[in-house]
């Protein structure tokens, strides 16, 4: 008599395992994850849409942001044996931080990372060339104790911003792997990681045992470093938190480029219109633009055009000039971790005023810059070659306190004796918000593309960041002499709004792309080709 067996169901893990198997035969590294400590939370689904260039992948039409504290050990190549496990030593021993949420390409589920910290500086220098990992150097310190049932942590990056946490659970918990369709399961059993490689998407996947793990009880004491992360840490809501002793065999296979998805452009140009969102690419510069103040001008599109080099783009067919006076900080390159930010250190940090407007090139609707005015005399030079911008050297003096509403700031070309002057003032404690979707402020604002024209060669580069958070302010404009420096569209202008914003981090600076024309056919030539 034949005994009918029963199927046993088929776990994430092993779904993951076949297809790492499928796709990576074996595994190129291998480590060993240990006491990891899991915090979620729920997030607005706009707002985490855009900072993430993949779909988001949704709980219960919800988007979740999850913490996650570890520590890896013994990370080395799958070859090499003995030798190569030795010589892997220094960067085999590491403490992670991660910000990551859950997204969904070409129908597989995997995790996007959104901020990720690391304790170990040198291994800031080791990742992947091109591979966009937010990988950033942080001092931290676990105390992941699960024979006690206490947890406790915080991380550092730079003097100021930092993240404490605590968390507990009852000891003699059994850890266990994630029930079924639980939140456990659906933030722990994650087997692919999605991120951008240059322009290109890309994959990686690992595979290890289903996570050991029990409910646990968290705490933030002190949460300011998630706010560097992005807006989606403005309002969430605490979902749970899990503890695992970890896993010991932990595969990681090889990146791998991804197609892309025409679902994908349809989630982002719901979440995003018109160009918001730049097309995917490799930022060459990563910065940070702090205490950023907009003065719009309406001026007369006939006189602009004649000083502009590319078609204005107007709204409702009116032209505007725009200037803006913020501090650059933290300018780095993407590669080269601390060692490359240490390198960027005498040109890091430059007050701006520019004077832009509004062009439209092949579809593509970007900036202009007329004019713009450092106070930091080593970046002048480096802007006309590089990337065409009419950088000059100027005195700034900005006085941009949140504290008591007032915002004020000087600009005099060096040597000269034309100023630019104002005064702004701001409601105390106001409310910042991104711009509404087709409203002027947006389309003064949220622009990602940048022409120039230096010497007959023009040039384009983009940048992205996330939204700017803005508010309305009150400008009074004392002195206006140096804006005659930068060309006759100040002689028929008209004052017609300003913005405040704090700023935003972790700007992308592109490679700068010149544009070329269809060469022009002499009069002679054509007459021999009729």
């Amino acid at each position: 008599m034949n005994v009918p067996t029963t199927e046993l169901p088929r776990t994430l893990s092993d779904a993951a395992l076949e297809r790492f198997v499928a796709r990576e035969e074996k595994p190129t590294f291998v480590c060993e994850w240990r006491r990891v400590l899991f915090a979620h939370y729920e997030v607005e689904r706009e707002v985490l849409q855009r900072q993430v260039p993949f779909e988001l992948e949704l709980l219960e039409g919800q988007a979740v942001v999850s913490l996650v504290a570890f520590t890896m050990h013994r990370f080395h190549p799958r070859w090499g044996g003995r030798p190569m496990e030795w010589l892997a030593r220094p960067v085999s021993t590491n403490r992670f931080f991660n910000v990551r949420t859950y997204v969904r390409h070409g129908g597989e589920p995997g995790v996007f990372f959104i901020h990720q910290w690391l304790s170990h500086p040198f291994c800031l220098l080791t990742r992947l060339p091109g591979l966009r990992l937010p990988w950033h150097w942080g001092r931290m310190h676990y105390e992941h104790r699960h024979e006690t049932g206490c947890v406790t942590g915080s991380v550092r990056e730079g003097s100021a911003a930092r993240l404490i946490y605590s968390a507990t659970f009852d000891t003699g918990t059994e850890f266990v792997p994630p029930a079924p369709g639980s939140l456990a399961e659906f933030c722990l059993e994650r087997y692919t990681a999605f991120a951008y490689r240059s322009r290109t998407p890309v994959v990686f996947r690992i595979w290890h045992e289903p996570w050991p793990q029990c409910t646990a009880r968290f705490e933030v004491d002190d949460r300011g470093l998630l706010t560097s992360t992005g807006e989606w840490f403005n309002h969430p809501r605490f979902l749970g938190a899990n503890y695992s002793v970890g896993c010991r065999k932990v595969w990681m296979g090889r990146v791998r480029k991804l197609e892309h998805s025409s679902r994908r452009s349809d989630v982002l140009r719901e979440t995003r219109r018109d160009n918001l969102l730049s097309p995917p690419f490799e930022p060459l510069f990563l910065g940070d633009w702090a205490h950023a103040l907009f003065i719009h001008y309406e001026v007369d599109a006939a006189v602009l055009q004649n000083e502009v080099p590319f078609e204005l783009d107007l709204w409702n067919g009116k032209a505007f000039v725009s200037l803006v006076a913020f501090s650059l900080r933290r300018l780095r390159p993407c590669s080269g971790g601390r060692l490359g930010e240490l390198l960027f250190k005498p040109i890091a940090s430059t007050r701006f005023l520019n004077v832009r407007t509004y062009v439209r090139h092949r579809n593509e609707s970007g900036i202009y810059f007329i004019a713009e005015f450092l106070s930091n005399p080593l970046c002048v030079p480096l802007g006309p070659p590089t990337f065409g911008l009419p950088y000059r050297f100027g005195r700034l003096v900005y006085r941009h306190s949140l504290e008591d509403g007032i915002i004020g700031g000087t600009a005099q070309v060096a040597g000269g004796s034309k100023l630019f002057s104002w005064q702004a003032a701001l409601a105390p404690y106001a409310e910042f918000q991104p711009c509404k979707g087709e409203t002027l402020d947006a389309f003064l604002l949220e622009r990602y593309t940048a022409f120039t024209c230096c010497r007959n060669k023009r040039r384009c580069f983009r940048i992205w960041h996330s939204p700017w958070p803005q508010r309305p302010a009150e400008v009074a404009v004392r002195n206006e002499g140096l804006l005659a420096t930068t060309g006759d569209w100040i002689n028929r202008a008209r004052f017609s709004g300003a913005n405040y914003s704090p700023g935003v981090s972790d700007v992308w600076m592109g490679r700068p792309e010149r544009i070329h024309y269809p060469e022009r056919k002499r009069r002679l030539r054509v007459f021999f080709d009729v």
